[in-house]
């Protein structure tokens, strides 16, 4: 299981161990999930926004999730940035990030879905009448 960024005892570091080994227990899940949702984002990327703080991962070595706090006006949402893995243990995941949002003030879970992915999702997730849309330049 993801490690919380503030563990007493657990220095810089052993942090920066522990988040490289567990991104390299999921780095095929996170390329394999980034290539499917034809992301502008590299496994690089994702690397660096987790080194950085700027997201967090959550795994249980057999899914991940990771996920970054989107912040508004209305209120703070714990966003789903990226996530995949065997499908039941991606679900499995779902009580640590619900977790980990109620921790930093976040009073929802977002995130973007595949259309087919979205047809499986968990109860309690509702799908909005958004759609995101990509137009390639």
């Amino acid at each position: 299981m993801n490690a919380p960024t503030d563990i007493p005892g657990f220095g810089f570091t052993d942090m920066l161990q522990y988040k490289l080994e567990r991104l390299q227990i999921c780095a095929a899940y996170i390329a394999k999930a980034l290539a499917r949702n034809d992301s502008l984002s590299t496994f690089t990327d994702v690397v660096k926004s987790i080194l950085i703080n700027e997201r967090v991962l959550f795994d249980n070595g057999e899914a991940f999730a990771v996920v970054q706090a989107d912040t508004h006006e209305r209120g703070t949402a714990l966003f789903v940035f990226v996530a995949g893995g065997r499908l039941k243990a991606l679900y499995a995941l779902e009580d640590m990030l619900i977790d980990y949002a109620k921790h930093i003030g976040a009073s929802r879970l977002t995130g973007l879905a595949r259309t087919g992915f979205s047809k499986r999702h968990t109860p309690g997730w509702k799908l909005t009448k958004q759609t995101w849309m990509i137009k390639e330049l």
